[in-house]
Formats: structure tokens, sequence, C-alpha cells
């Protein structure tokens, strides 16, 4: 027997079409990205680019106006932000691989070729600016150091010092739950963060390592070629201890708390307002 023909006036029916028409619901698999990391760095991205946009088409008597002040203030949080976040990213990243069974020099080989592949990032950034204003921009313009860069070398501390405290937490307690590396890590990232801290003002002065090519040197305290170091560029002292305490923000114990007084510190201790950054500054300034 033949199949009983559909009546054309059912096939033109609005609601059978519409029926068709619409998508069924499709359930969106479960995203192991975190929200609030993404907001800020949305964030960090919108205060920077208004700083350098302000920056870039203001001039004359309109920076002397309140808008220019305030949008040049708010330039002042990308770059802490962007660090501090990838400090809290790598900690992320670190119980990830651990939970894949992952061994120390693994998560240390993974960890450092991502803070390499940022930093190429970053001098090719500088190749690319460089192109662009070829002819009145200087040669130096391509060791400057710049964020991107820090983030790199960060990054690739924090593998450095990822792999140095897994391995003697693994040789050490081989059969201990890995929570109890993470928490070896936190211990680890902050007493570097309070170290960075402490000693950035003597590195800037008494302690700078004038051996170095200048080239080398501006990752330390920021010189470039100008002969003291500069405050508006990125180098790893005092920039790199906001993404060690990012690390410890990462993994929430009462390290993270205590760390906390440490972040809000940062700042100041650099410029020798806290104890740490005190007895940097009077050890700089002694004859």
């Amino acid at each position: 027997m033949g199949e009983t023909p559909v009546p054309l006036q059912s096939t033109l029916n609005p609601a059978n079409i519409a029926s068709r028409l619409i998508l069924p619901l499709v359930t969106p698999a479960p995203s192991s990205r975190l929200g609030y990391i993404d907001w800020l760095r949305g964030l960090a991205c919108l205060l920077m680019f208004q700083t350098h946009c302000y920056d870039a088409w203001l001039g004359g008597s309109a920076r002397d106006s309140r808008v220019y002040t305030w949008s040049q203030l708010g330039g002042t949080f990308p770059a802490p932000l962007f660090l501090f976040l990838a400090g809290i990213s790598f900690t992320l990243v670190i119980q990830r691989l651990q939970q894949k069974n992952f061994s120390a020099n693994q998560i240390a080989k993974k960890t450092i070729m991502r803070g390499a592949e940022i930093l190429a990032l970053g001098l090719l950034f500088r190749l690319q600016e460089y192109a662009i204003a070829l002819g009145w921009a200087p040669w130096t313009d391509l060791f400057r150091v710049d964020i991107l860069n820090t983030i790199g070398v960060s990054l690739m501390l924090l593998g450095v010092m990822c792999w140095i405290v897994l391995a003697i937490s693994e040789k050490c307690s081989p059969g201990r739950p890995r929570p109890g590396s993470i928490a070896s890590l936190v211990i680890t990232a902050v007493a570097v963060t309070v170290a960075i801290s402490a000693v950035t003002p003597l590195l800037w002065t008494t302690w700078r390592p004038r051996f170095l090519p200048w080239e080398v040197e501006t990752y330390i305290n920021g010189v470039h070629n100008l002969g003291q170091p500069q405050s508006w560029l990125f180098p790893v002292f005092p920039w790199a201890a906001f993404a060690f305490a990012g690390l410890s923000f990462g993994q929430p114990s009462p390290t993270a708390c205590l760390t906390a007084g440490f972040v809000a510190g940062l700042p100041m201790s650099t410029s020798g307002a806290s104890p740490a950054g005190a007895f940097s500054t009077a050890a700089a300034s002694a004859p």
C-alpha cells in the first residue's frame, strides 16, 4: 500500500513551518574559564586603551584638564592587573596539570614554554612598532622592556620556581597528596614576592648590575640606554612581584589572605614605605 499523501494545506500551515525553523535547544558544554578573570582582563584592556588614546589624541592645554589627569591615573592599573591575573592563571594551570599526573619536569617545561611564547610575542610587537615608525624611531626601541616582555619573563620565572618546589616535594614526600605541593608553591611565592619588593631599591641604585650590557640590565631595573632606571618601563624588579603574588591568590588558603597585605604594599615597598622597602632604601643610601 502506498503512503497517504499529506494535504497541501497542512504543509503550508504556519505552525508546521515555524516548528521546522526553530532550532532545538542545545545545552552548552561546561566551560573551564573563570568569568571573574576574563572580566578583570577586559577591565585592564579598557583602562590601557583609554590611557593610550587620550595620551595620543590630546595636546596643549587639553593635557592640563582633569579628564586627562584621571585617564592617566587609570593607566596605572592595567600592568599590575595583567601580571597579577597571570599569576592566578598560572596556579590554575598547575592544578589541572597535576590532576593529569604530570611530573614536575613536564609542568615546568609547559609553563616555561608558555612564558617564552609571550616573551617572543613581546619582541615581535617591538619589531612591529619599530617597522611602523621606521625612519624616525631609534633602534634602541627594539630592546625596550614593555609589559608583554615582563609577563613572559615572569611566567618563565614562575615556571622555574614551580619546577624547583615540585621536584623537591616529589623527592622528599613521594607519597604525599598533591595539595601539599601547592601549599609549598604558595608559601614560596609569598617569600619571592617579599624578596623582589625588598631588593628592588637596591638593584635600582647601589646594586645596579652595571657590568651587564644595557640591553640585559634593562630587564632588571629598566635602565634602557638612558643611564638611569626609568619608572615608565616594566623591568622584572619590581613588576614580577605581582605575578608571584597572583600565584598565591590562585589557591584559596590562609596564606593567600596573608599575601593580600604584601600585594597592597608592593607599590609602597619599592618606594621605601614598607619595612622591607625602608630597609632596602636605607641600605641603598648608606655610604
